[in-house]
């Protein structure tokens, strides 16, 4: 038996948070905050799922369009002030 092959529109990254956070909205909106700030107000709305989140809050699974992964894969963009 071979294994089916799945086609998706969507990536999956796993990201470390600094400092650890489990509050789903805080990382949402720490995330959306890094899009602005770093590639400007459009990217902010990019739509985004968090999968998972570990016991620790130290890192996260972000499901988001591949059109968008770009935007998302460069390196530690979740950071709260």
């Amino acid at each position: 038996m071979q294994p089916a092959i799945v086609i998706s529109n969507s990536h999956y990254l796993r990201v470390s948070i600094e400092p650890p956070t489990s509050d789903v909205l805080t990382i949402r909106k720490s995330t959306s905050d890094a899009l602005a700030q770093t590639f400007g107000q459009t990217s902010a709305t990019t739509y985004l799922d968090i999968l998972w989140i570990n016991e620790e809050g130290s890192s996260a699974v972000i499901r988001v369009h591949k059109e968008r992964v770009f935007f998302l894969s460069f390196g530690s963009i979740i950071s709260r002030s």
